[in-house]
């Protein structure tokens, strides 16, 4: 979103009485901002969400480049098991194969967890810097 859109979305809530609704992780945000809180939230919006979430960048674009953020359900967490070609599984955690909010998706991903092709395979280490 422009800086310009940005500032007539505050304009905006600041007449219907500082409530705004911002785009989020889980769709449309509607919160009373503080001057502050919306200038954070302007400049940085990924790094915004992240601190209001406890989540890293990296969960946040994975749960957007996984069709997450339009409201309703999103994906499951993926799999925490490395691939031969030292990436992460593309799979989503058994028996979680969508979320009903980013928080929960946050939670077991944070949480961690195997598909069912990687489970049971103790030889598989989480990527570094997993929680």
């Amino acid at each position: 979103m422009d800086s310009n859109r940005k500032v007539a979305l505050f304009e905006k809530g600041l007449e219907q009485g500082a409530a705004i609704t911002v785009p989020g992780p889980d769709g449309e945000h509607r919160a009373t901002f503080t001057l502050e809180q919306f200038l954070a939230w302007a400049e940085d919006e990924t790094g915004y969400w992240t601190r209001e979430y406890g989540c890293t960048r990296e969960q946040l674009a994975d749960w957007y480049e996984r069709g997450g953020g339009g409201g309703g359900k999103g994906p499951g967490p993926r799999c925490i098991a490395t691939t031969r070609q030292r990436r992460r599984c593309k799979k989503t955690i058994e028996g979680h194969s969508e979320c009903r909010s980013f928080a929960e998706f946050v939670q077991l991903d944070n949480i961690g967890g195997y598909c069912i092709v990687h489970e049971g395979h103790v030889l598989l280490k989480p990527l570094s810097g997993r929680r």
